[in-house]
Formats: C-alpha cells, sequence, structure tokens
C-alpha cells in the first residue's frame, strides 16, 4: 500500500487551492444522515446517539457508561479492531462514482477511557460496507480508511519502538473482497492490506477528555486523505487510489463519524462539501 505524510504547509495549499478553483455543494443538505450501531461487543443501551443541534448538527456518539463515583466505564460498547470494527456511526451514503467530498468536524471528547485498552477511541470513518443494524456480534469485515483516536504503534528507522494509546491517527485498510470473505478468517487476514500510524508519538499526544480536537478525511481523484489539525500544524496520510474502497460496494461509500468502546465525543462545526470528479482532478 502506497502512504505518504505531507507536511503543514503542503495541506494549506492544497486547502487554499481547492477552495479558490472548485465550486463544492453543501453536502449536509442535499445528503440523508443516518445512525447505526453494530459490530463486535456493540448494544443498543450503550451505543447510540442523540442530536445535539438539527439546525446546524452537533451531534454526540456514545459508546459506554460511566461510573460516577470512579470515572471508569462501568459498560463499554464495540471496538476498533485492525479489519473490522463495533461502532456508534452517524453516516451518509457517498456515491463512489461521481462524488468526491471533505468532511471536517471538531471533536469534543465528552469522555474517553483513562485506563485506555487501546480499542478505545473516536474519528471519520468511510468504509465500503454496512454492518447489520443492531447485531452485536458481527465481526463485520470492510475496507475503509478513517483519521481517528486509536492505539498505534510502529518501530522506527533504528529499530526503536514508539506508541500511543490512544492517539490522533490513519487506519487505511484494502484488499477485502466478498471471495476472500467466503474463505474465513485467517484468508481476511492474510489478503488484507492495512496501515495504522499515529500523527504524533510525542508524550502531549495522548487524546485527553475535556478536549477538542479539528479532523478531516478528504476523497479526490488521488484517493483518501486522512487530515489531523491542531494549533501548531496539519498533517494527512493518504491511501491512493479511490477504487480501493469500491471491493464490496462498486458503486457507494458510507462516510460519517464514530465512536467505539469507551469514549462518548461531541461532533460539531461540521463541514460536508461535495464535489465532482471533473471539478476535482488529481493533484
Amino acid at each position: 500500500m502506497k502512504i505518504m505524510a505531507k507536511t503543514a504547509a503542503f495541506f494549506s495549499l492544497a486547502l487554499l487551492s481547492l477552495s479558490s478553483v472548485f465550486a463544492a455543494s453543501d453536502g449536509m443538505k442535499n445528503h440523508k444522515w443516518n445512525f447505526t450501531q453494530y459490530g463486535a461487543s456493540t448494544s443498543s443501551s450503550i451505543n447510540n446517539h442523540e442530536i445535539l443541534d438539527e439546525k446546524n448538527l452537533s451531534v454526540k456518539l456514545n459508546s459506554c457508561l460511566v461510573d460516577e463515583k470512579t470515572g471508569l466505564p462501568s459498560k463499554k460498547g464495540g471496538k476498533f479492531m485492525s479489519y473490522f470494527d463495533g461502532i456508534s456511526y452517524y453516516y451518509t451514503v457517498v456515491d463512489a462514482k461521481k462524488e468526491n467530498f471533505t468532511l471536517s468536524a471538531d471533536v469534543y471528547v465528552d469522555y474517553i477511557n483513562p485506563n485506555p485498552d487501546g480499542q478505545e477511541g473516536f474519528g471519520i470513518l468511510v468504509s465500503d460496507s454496512l454492518g447489520t443494524d443492531g447485531a452485536k456480534d458481527e465481526v463485520h469485515y470492510t475496507n475503509s480508511a478513517a483519521v481517528m483516536a486509536w492505539k498505534f504503534s510502529m518501530t522506527d528507522s533504528e529499530g526503536k519502538k514508539h506508541s500511543v494509546k490512544d492517539g490522533m491517527g490513519a487506519r487505511f485498510v484494502s484488499g477485502i473482497t466478498k471471495e476472500v470473505m467466503a474463505k474465513g478468517d485467517t484468508e481476511v487476514t492474510t489478503h488484507a492490506n492495512k496501515f495504522a500510524q499515529a500523527f504524533d508519538y510525542g508524550k502531549d499526544a495522548t487524546i485527553k477528555s475535556g478536549k477538542t480536537y479539528r479532523i478531516t478525511m478528504k476523497k479526490d481523484n488521488t484517493g483518501y486523505h486522512a487530515i489531523y489539525s491542531d494549533s501548531k500544524s496539519a498533517k494527512e496520510y493518504i491511501m491512493y487510489d479511490p477504487a480501493k474502497l469500491t471491493r464490496l460496494d462498486e458503486d457507494h461509500v458510507y462516510v460519517g463519524f464514530v465512536v467505539a468502546r469507551g469514549c462518548n465525543a461531541t461532533f460539531k462545526n461540521i463541514d460536508f462539501q461535495i464535489r465532482t470528479p471533473e471539478e476535482d482532478p488529481a493533484l
């Protein structure tokens, strides 16, 4: 899988170029949004949502209950995994062939487990299939691109290991087909390609309750861009070739906001812009 990280300067120039040249429609008005919860360890009593502002869309997604005395989760719903997830998902459907998009939001972390197990978090998720609504034991394999808070680890060129639990990063999954899934779990893990990398492994990279994080997922003719912006910089990882998310559904991708396990988060200041591939040439 070809992956590239870009600097804040390039990110800023790319956004300025797109906004100054291409007309984009307001996807919030032209696309219907839905809520679903599905996948491993989910529960309808835990994995739910609340629309806080219908006019200017602000939505809170939940995936845990919190013990007020201990400050720890009393119940957790769902989990982020390598090739499948159990999630609370507020999403819309995008035409995979006719629509490119940019979806951004400020994410206020209402709560994240202070003793993380590495399977909790939040993000913007794009996938080429949906799980069965309410299916709490379903292992739903799918190709996906996400900018997300999760557990990330890596080994640098000198052999030193780095990890953050939980930090902002990107996860890209591709290579999953119906034929591969029909042969079982081992075949999926053998054939699927996964990239998972944090934007920062520093001591201040850990996600904290009460903080707000700005995240963006962009699809253009180049591929899928996972972008994280903070007060100092903006960084992105790219999964090249948008067709990688058309293996399970050739015509549609599902894009939206997601939480899992020990995390409750509010998504606000949402901007969703739609462009046609003709308006949005490869960069």
